[in-house]
């Protein structure tokens, strides 16, 4: 009888709030515009649909003033989120100076860019709007619920509804970034000015305009991306908590610590896995090297320069490509023809040696130490995609 009561009142509780939404919104028409908008956006989209829609929208919300705000503007907070984002763009195409670049496929001239660009103003200010004319949590729920629909691409979703690893891919690239994104400018739009997630969602977008995009896979877009709005985050956490608590220097110094080496070593993480330093991680997927090594660890490399290269010594445990494959194999033999030298490989665990000599070139690092159990998450990855 307890827990029907509990239920009941859970019901009620939701369905009171769903009726003082709708009586007591001030703002009917807006919220009926993005709803229009969040369902449009399921069956088309397309930019030219999206810019007229919310053409017309800015229109009507400039001419009846309803953006005006009295929240203060605080010029620092603007420069931090410049900050941030330019720092996210810019760690992006270091990376691509290490992975390579791609061509963007779109062409963008000025017209298509301000097409592009006045959606992304006009869902943040009509957020903006929407969430600080109505203090109820349920309808920031419901506002930013909408946003995140009108942003996923279902033409997209629906064509890979079948592939696990195209969909597993799209989700960590692109939907939770959505997600995580829509939260954390809800939170700021709510707390700050409109401006503030204007200004984070366009330099965001820039990179679509640009004519090269850094090539990094979905893993490396998904980490950091949420790190970038982990850092956003956490700095507005602390700025409005600041102006609500006056102590808060003292009650929080803790955790602004926290904060950072959490940033900090995240950042090294995302820079260890990506391979940016002298050392690089890599999971055994077979059993050919054991008992020395089996399916599941996950070992570490050292990177070699050109002289240790050459003179790698026998039974050395090596990093190398195979047919586009890494492989993790030892050394047997080595030979020099022409002043190129020849390796011959096995897995500790074979019968025979490999059927292909490799030469520098193909080698990748020199085996440092190794975790057990740590690459079954990979693993586990792998094969879900190849199944």
């Amino acid at each position: 009888m307890f827990k029907t009561n509990n239920s009941l009142k859970h019901y009620i509780g939701i369905k009171s709030n769903i009726f003082f939404i709708i009586k007591n919104l001030k703002f009917k028409f807006l919220l009926f515009i993005l709803l229009s908008y969040a369902i449009t956006s399921i069956f088309l989209h397309t930019n030219i649909i999206k810019f007229i829609i919310w053409f017309f929208i800015l229109l009507y919300i400039f001419l009846s003033k309803k953006y005006k705000t009295n929240k203060k503007i605080n010029y620092k907070d603007i420069l931090l989120t410049l900050i941030i984002s330019l720092g996210y763009i810019l760690f992006s195409y270091f990376l691509g100076l290490k992975l390579g670049f791609l061509k963007n496929p779109l062409s963008f001239n000025l017209g298509n860019i301000i097409i592009y660009l006045i959606p992304i103003i006009g869902i943040e200010i009509i957020r903006f709007i929407l969430i600080n004319n109505n203090r109820n949590k349920f309808f920031y729920i419901l506002v930013t619920l909408l946003i995140i629909i009108s942003e996923i691409n279902f033409n997209y979703l629906l064509t890979i509804i079948d592939n696990n690893r195209l969909l597993i891919m799209y989700l960590c690239s692109d939907i939770i970034p959505i997600i995580w994104c829509n939260i954390i400018l809800t939170y700021i739009s709510l707390n700050k000015t409109y401006l503030i997630p204007i200004i984070f969602v366009l330099i965001n977008k820039v990179i679509f305009l640009l004519p090269i995009w850094p090539n990094i896979n979905w893993l490396t877009k998904c980490m950091l991306k949420i790190l970038e709005l982990f850092i956003i985050y956490v700095y507005f956490k602390n700025i409005i908590t600041k102006e609500k608590l006056s102590d808060w220097h003292n009650k929080n110094s803790f955790v602004i610590i926290s904060y950072a080496l959490t940033f900090i070593l995240a950042t090294l993480l995302v820079c260890f896995m990506l391979g940016m330093f002298k050392y690089k991680p890599i999971t055994i997927l077979s059993n050919s090297m054991s008992s020395t090594l089996v399916r599941g660890d996950m070992i570490v490399y050292k990177k070699l320069d050109n002289d240790e290269l050459n003179n790698l010594p026998l039974n050395s445990i090596i990093v190398f490509t195979s047919n586009n494959k890494d492989i993790v194999h030892r050394i047997v033999d080595k030979r020099v023809d022409n002043k190129i030298t020849y390796y011959t490989t096995k897995g500790d665990n074979n019968n025979a040696n490999d059927y292909k000599e490799i030469t520098k070139d193909s080698i990748k690092g020199i085996y440092v130490f190794h975790i057990k159990y740590l690459g079954y998450p990979s693993i586990w990855l792998y094969e879900y995609f190849n199944e």
